[in-house]
């Protein structure tokens, strides 16, 4: 492995994977003879508006003359020393090979434009997020950010343009209005533009005042700059860990009432359905306290840093605090490869998979425990004078085997939470096969652990992914390496030594980045395990459950739910953990402070009340007439073939009708009278003597068709989640590309992909991400099908939506007024939504009449029947609801971006 990275890096540096530039050592002196009569015109530009974080534009422009002795470098190619040292001392005078700027990001590098035998104009144009740094230099101005309540602005050319004669600058605040101003400005335009026009330098005998001005900063991106600040941090690593806290305990809510089955109120569980409870559980436990490590070790770090002595006061536990807070790359390595581990014991995959995970995670730990190993220092960082290609190619190796640890880990941990609902599924199949005399293969438990990931399969794919990582990590490590030294000497001896130090200190602190990338989508397990519990417990107990269940008395509690071998109450709980979990996006942050997990209780009761009104709109809610109990409490599978005839039957004799209306004849009306008596004897439901009247009518409005259309096309609610959960997968494709589309194409995006380790890798994540969400959505849009208002599958999906849709306004109310940056990503996905749950409710439709459709040409003229329309109208109007209602979300999208992370928390 070791030996891969080396070649790799000999390959993708051209031989020299930290060597300098061979070539001759240019002048570095900064002659500033010829400058004093350059002309100077720039601006400065701040945006707050719907941005979380302040962006701040900046541009100016130099009129160069050719008395200066290394105009002409300035022509030549970008990166060529006698380039770097005209550009470093025309921009950044003496000294510019030290003056690394961070958090400044160009597009590209300066323009130059040659005037003929004038001269040369260079356009020089920067950017930068302000999300943390206290003092900010960006282009020729420096940025002091005084808490939360003073911002400043001061031009400060370097020393070589001290002598140029400024024409114009021009100063947008965004909005806010200055409390001072200096010189006094020429033109004020919108109260918080401001311009200033003279002619003269900022030294010598007609020097003039350079300008200065402060302001208050709007609230909102006040705090959010705050953001690096130790506080924030405390606040942060909080909220993070209290997500998944939040989740055991919604997790915890939902499984408690399945702890109390005992077959006195309800049938005892089966053996697979008491692991699918334990797991889920046991998981729900582990990801809890994981994130305790994850979120609140650079926390506490800070705290020993801040409250506890210094490594030469401290003694004992404190001076080993000390230690770990000032050394955090390496112990954070450490603990991702202990965490790693433990996620593949609970995953409990195969013993040569296991083995490995072993081994690497022994590896990593190792380097972890002794740097030296590596020939690094104990902070994870190159010591002076060591070589740096040994170094480089074990962090890459410890790099990629924390990848490759923690991929299996998850693989492994989602395998593990599903077993259960595959153990049971298939046991189900052979109890099906054995009915029809079939033979059965193997056991279901033997089938389920030979379906187990392997490890020369799957984890060779692991694998290479790790390997692909790492590389890009150090690609994103060497580009920015690029983008601070862009100005450096290359020839310089000791060039080499810092470009090492720079790209190994970045790279020391991947296991962070590491495990926020991957624990970050642990919501993922926990929306299967969750799944799991919901499948065991729907799955049929009997070879023929599927086609005859006995139903429950009229007087079974029953919150909205089906009770003909369907979920019994305590599974809504899980249902709507499920869904809070897996489908309702996050919440938050404002002025700087995350609060996802507000997100998981809000998403909690939006959908406990999408049911509660179920309860009272749904179709199988109402009860049949006259004083009869509600249609759920008789309806069972058994009846199926019959009220489908008598929905079939209904739609002709309602197209009868409809002909009879537009015939004025007397034959007709006598003959609409019988067709409407036939109607009326559709509506009689017939439930034998399993009640004293068993002749019962459906309630007013209520029609054989809508009680078909809510029962949907599977006989068990389990199987209508898993149809619409692979219906709305398929349908969510499009939405999953165009919301990964816009969150990497906006005004960041190219810096983020750039300047961000994980960046582009965390693209296929996302899709798959997205994927599970959409497939969320349907598996319980499907499941709760039977128990949402509406009486046609679009209506269903609409009444889902206006429910989700209740977080995003509430969101869009907060951000609005606190002119933040609303998460785009969110909105887009949530516009995206309506489309995807009306296309997986007609499909249920269709699906449930698909014995009718070879007697039509298309399946919207099945539909078009279904529904009893006659033409297209209504449909279209329907879908141009929808495009409105996207286009009006879209409109919520323009501008935002967040900043571009950091590459290291330090």
């Amino acid at each position: 492995m070791i030996g891969l990275v080396v070649a790799a890096l000999w390959i993708l540096t051209g031989g020299q994977a930290f060597g300098s530039e061979q070539s001759a050592p240019p002048d570095v002196t900064c002659d500033s003879a010829g400058l004093s009569g350059v002309r100077l015109s720039g601006s400065l530009e701040f945006h707050h508006q719907r941005l979380d974080y302040t962006h701040v534009t900046t541009e100016v422009r130099v009129d160069v003359d050719n008395t200066w002795p290394f105009s002409a470098d300035l022509l030549l190619r970008p990166g060529t020393p006698a380039y770097v040292h005209a550009m470093g001392c025309l921009l950044r005078g003496t000294g510019y090979a030290e003056a690394d700027r961070p958090t400044e990001w160009r597009r590209a590098s300066p323009t130059v434009l040659t005037r003929g035998r004038a001269g040369v104009s260079v356009d020089y144009q920067a950017e930068d997020w302000l999300n943390g740094d206290s003092d900010v230099d960006i282009g020729l101005w420096h940025l002091k950010l005084v808490g939360t309540t003073r911002w400043t602005a001061e031009l400060v050319p370097p020393d070589t343009l001290r002598g140029g004669v400024w024409t114009s600058v021009r100063v947008d605040l965004g909005g806010p209005r200055p409390d001072y101003a200096r010189p006094r400005p020429s033109s004020v335009t919108d109260r918080d533009t401001m311009g200033w026009s003279w002619a003269g330098p900022l030294s010598g005998s007609r020097a003039v005042e350079p300008v200065s001005l402060g302001f208050r900063p709007p609230r909102a991106q006040a705090y959010a700059a705050a953001g690096s600040s130790d506080d924030m941090q405390y606040i942060e690593g909080a909220a993070g860990a209290l997500w998944d806290v939040a989740a055991l305990g919604v997790v915890a809510f939902a499984l408690w009432p399945l702890r109390r089955r005992t077959p006195g109120n309800h049938p005892a569980m089966t053996d697979g359905q008491r692991t699918a409870v334990t797991v889920t559980r046991q998981w729900a436990i582990l990801v809890a306290v994981a994130a305790v490590f994850v979120y609140l070790s650079h926390p506490l770090s800070l705290v020993a840093q801040n409250y506890l002595p210094d490594g030469n006061d401290a003694r004992g536990v404190q001076r080993w605090v000390w230690v770990w807070s000032s050394e955090e790359a390496r112990w954070t390595a450490l603990q991702a490869a202990v965490l790693g581990l433990a996620l593949c014991l609970f995953g409990r995959p195969r013993r040569s998979v296991l083995i490995a995970a072993a081994v690497t995670a022994v590896g990593v730990a190792a380097v972890a425990v002794r740097p030296s190993l590596a020939g690094l220092s104990p902070d994870f960082s190159l010591p002076d004078g060591a070589g740096e290609d040994p170094a480089i190619a074990w962090l890459l190796a410890v790099d990629a085997g924390t990848v490759f640890l923690w991929l299996m880990a998850l693989t492994a941990c989602i395998q593990r939470v599903w077993c259960a609902a595959r153990v049971e599924g298939l046991e189900w199949r052979n109890r099906k096969r054995m009915a029809t005399g079939l033979p059965v293969p193997t056991s279901a438990a033997e089938e389920a652990r030979n379906r187990r990931f392997r490890l020369r399969g799957t984890g060779l794919a692991f694998l290479a992914v790790a390997g692909v990582v790492a590389l890009w990590a150090w690609v994103v490590a060497e580009w920015n390496w690029r983008r601070l030294a862009w100005l450096d000497d290359t020839s310089a001896a000791d060039y080499g030594q810092r470009h090492a130090q720079q790209v190994i200190g970045d790279m020391g602190w991947f296991a962070w980045d590491c495990q926020d990338w991957l624990f970050g989508n642990d919501w993922i397990v926990t929306g299967l395990a969750l799944a799991a519990v919901l499948a065991v417990f729907g799955t049929p107990v009997d070879a023929d459950d599927a086609t005859a269940t006995a139903p429950a008395p009229p007087s079974a509690p029953n919150p909205g739910l089906p009770a003909t071998a369907e979920q019994p109450w305590p599974l809504t709980r899980v249902a709507v953990a499920f869904g809070a979990v897996t489908f309702v996006s996050y919440f938050g942050p404002y002025l700087g402070i995350p609060l996802g997990w507000v997100s998981l209780l809000l998403a909690a009761g939006v959908l406990s009340l999408l049911l509660a009104w179920g309860r009272k709109r749904a179709v199988l809610c109402t009860p049949l007439q006259p004083r009869g109990p509600r249609v759920v409490n008789v309806i069972r599978e058994s009846d199926r073939r019959r009220w489908l005839e008598a929905a079939r039957s209904h739609l002709e004799l309602q197209q009868e009708l409809g002909r009879l209306d537009r015939d004025g004849s007397e034959n007709a009306l006598e003959r609409k009278r019988r067709v409407q008596e036939l109607i009326t004897r559709r509506h009689r439901w017939n439930v034998g003597s399993r009640y004293p009247r068993p002749a019962l009518r459906l309630p007013p409005g209520v029609t054989p068709v809508d009680v078909a259309l809510a029962w949907g096309p599977r006989p068990t609610w389990l199987g209508n989640a898993l149809y619409a959960a692979r219906v709305a997968a398929v349908a969510g494709i499009p939405g999953t590309l165009l919301v990964l589309t816009v969150a990497n194409t906006d005004a960041s995006a190219w810096s983020s992909l750039l300047g961000t380790r994980f960046q582009l890798p965390e693209i296929p994540i996302d899709f798959i991400a997205w994927e599970f969400t959409w497939a969320s959505v349907g598996f319980f849009f499907g499941a709760m099908h039977r128990a949402l208002p509406g009486r046609r599958g679009y209506t269903r999906a609409l009444a889902m939506w206006l429910a989700l849709l209740l977080p995003v306004v509430a969101d869009s109310c907060i951000t609005y007024v606190l002119a933040e940056d609303p998460d785009r990503s969110w909105l887009l996905s949530v516009a995206a939504l309506l489309p995807i749950l009306t296309v997986t409710g007609m499909a249920m439709d269709r699906e449930t009449f698909k014995r009718d459709r070879p007697y039509w040409r298309s399946t919207p003229g099945l539909l078009l029947s279904v529904y009893q329309l006659r033409s297209t109208s209504v449909q279209a109007a329907f879908a141009l609801a929808q495009v409105a209602a996207v286009v009006g979300l879209w409109q919520q999208l323009k501008g935002g971006g967040s900043p571009p992370t950091p590459p290291s928390p330090n």
